[in-house]
């Protein structure tokens, strides 16, 4: 388990998102940002098209967290590695954590 925290999202550090995660099997991407209309926030789709397009299998998980200002503690980021280590993850969704 690790923690990539991207500082400067333009222009996109593509080959070190690559370095970092070619042995990932699982990534949860944390973003306070909502694209709507898409199917996942700018960050996630960023990383998801850098594996993609570098053949890396890892499965991506969005997450959309501190909604609304809300704070994100330290048992929120445990709660959110948790649903990362559980089989049945959906990639296919956003996870909107704090939503209420």
């Amino acid at each position: 388990m690790g923690v990539l925290s991207i500082k400067l999202y333009r222009p996109f550090p593509t080959q070190l998102v690559a370095d970092l995660l070619k042995e990932a099997k699982v990534v949860g991407v944390m973003d306070r940002s909502i694209s709507f209309g898409a199917p996942f926030s700018p960050l996630s789709q960023d990383v998801r098209s850098v594996l993609s397009s570098l053949d890396i299998g890892a499965k991506v998980v969005s997450v959309n967290y501190g909604i609304g200002g809300r704070d994100f503690s330290v048992d929120d980021g445990r709660e959110v590695f948790s649903l990362l280590k559980r089989r049945e993850v959906q990639t296919s969704e956003t996870y909107h954590y704090g939503a209420r």
